[in-house]
């Protein structure tokens, strides 16, 4: 056995070793509860859910599992009500919708035999 082939056996090995530990991971992700009875949410799930620092949580103890959601502020809520209403009036729903996600082109009619005659 060369120095080199020992060298390429080691690298699969890390590589195979560093592929099953991030796959692992990803998969089945852990947290410890502290003494104090809290816990760190892993940050790939923080990232996903878009946990920042002060999100509130409301835990559901009826749940057969850890189950958070985000809590919602009520106040927070009323202020966004009826914030386009007077520019709703004077559009149509589908103006509304095409000036938010911009026009949107409808595929082709095929040519030949219309779908709605006999």
């Amino acid at each position: 056995m060369t120095a080199s082939s020992g060298r390429r056996t080691a690298l699969r090995r890390v590589f195979k070793l560093d592929f099953l530990t991030r796959f692992l991971t990803l998969v089945m992700m852990k947290a410890t509860v502290t003494s104090n009875g809290r816990i760190t949410i892993p940050l790939p799930i923080r990232r996903q859910l878009k946990l920042h620092a002060g999100t509130v949580l409301e835990f559901d103890e009826r749940a057969d599992c850890l189950k958070a959601t985000k809590a919602v502020d009520p106040e927070r809520m009323r202020a966004v009500i009826g914030i386009g209403k007077e520019e709703l009036a004077t559009r149509t729903t589908l103006e509304w919708l095409e000036e938010l996600r911009g026009p949107a082109g409808l595929p082709p009619r095929p040519r030949g035999k219309s779908p709605c005659k006999n």
